[in-house]
């Protein structure tokens, strides 16, 4: 298990939820989608151009769920991030600081 979901990544805490956090996880997921085909439709292309100006925006992660996945603050990565510090961002997000 440790080989497939290293502890301490985002994977193996996604597998680690509560049934009831999975469900949780899963329909905001959805909601998520429905929003970008949304944003896609109204917006073409440019949708996420926008997004990324901070000109659209979608509702964040319920803090219950962020909890759960033991997500602290959730990844913001600006202009002033050089690409290995955003890749190192997300890395840690994605893998945990365990490997």
């Amino acid at each position: 298990m440790d080989v497939l979901l290293p502890p301490g990544s985002y994977e193996r805490r996604e597998h680690d939820l509560s049934p009831e956090m999975r469900g949780s996880l899963d329909q905001w997921r959805q909601k998520q989608a429905a929003l970008i085909a949304r944003a896609e439709k109204q917006h073409g292309p440019e949708w996420y151009a926008l997004l990324c100006d901070g000109q659209l925006e979608f509702p964040p992660m319920p803090a219950a769920l962020r909890n759960a996945l033991g997500i602290e603050d959730a990844p913001t990565i600006t202009d002033q991030h050089t690409e290995v510090e955003a890749a190192a961002l997300w890395n840690t997000i994605c893998h945990g600081d365990r490997q």
